[in-house]
């Protein structure tokens, strides 16, 4: 069953909505592996000083959030880039 409930229920509630049970093998692998990739994202923002966002509301957070993806997105590109270009040559990268 899919629920599309945008930002929050009816009642105004925000709440998770599971197709698996809490607490099941299933939900505990899944919740690991979000919160790596959650931490590791947290971890990049931290890297570029946002720690705490620098606007307020939640369009102008969505937005900057947004951009500093990108950004942590095109610097991987980047680094891989450098990484293969020194593989074809024989060379290990810094």
């Amino acid at each position: 069953m899919v629920r599309d409930v945008g930002r929050s229920f009816p009642d105004r509630s925000t709440r998770l909505v599971r197709d698996f049970p809490y607490g099941s093998p299933f939900a505990k692998k899944l919740y690991a592996q979000a919160r790596n990739a959650a931490e590791e994202r947290n971890s990049e923002f931290e890297a570029l000083g946002l720690k705490r966002m620098p606007v307020y509301g939640w369009e102008r957070v969505q937005a900057v959030a947004t951009v500093v993806d990108m950004w942590i997105n095109i610097k991987t590109i980047l680094r891989l880039i450098r990484e293969a270009t020194l593989a074809a040559k024989g060379l290990s990268p810094p």
